[in-house]
């Protein structure tokens, strides 16, 4: 799983850069995002328990060692 950064707003306009893999223990991952929580920053994706086996589907946690920043814009 990577990490890529918008150079704008416009998901259709933008361009990406590529700024890290993840690491998901070798363990296939998909459709992860990101949970704030009181104890730290958390990313959470759909996995497989063993490499290629793909039943059951697991749901993966895995404490962040970093921060991000998420611009949002307020209602005006």
């Amino acid at each position: 799983m990577y990490v890529l950064e918008s150079s704008g707003a416009d998901p259709w306009a933008s361009n990406y850069t590529l700024k890290a893999q993840l690491n998901t223990y070798d363990q296939f991952a998909i459709d992860g995002t990101y949970f704030q929580h009181s104890t730290g920053l958390y990313h959470i994706y759909s996995c497989w328990y063993r490499q290629y086996d793909g039943w059951p589907s697991n749901l993966c946690i895995t404490k962040s060692m970093y921060s991000i920043c998420i611009g949002i814009e307020s209602p005006a």
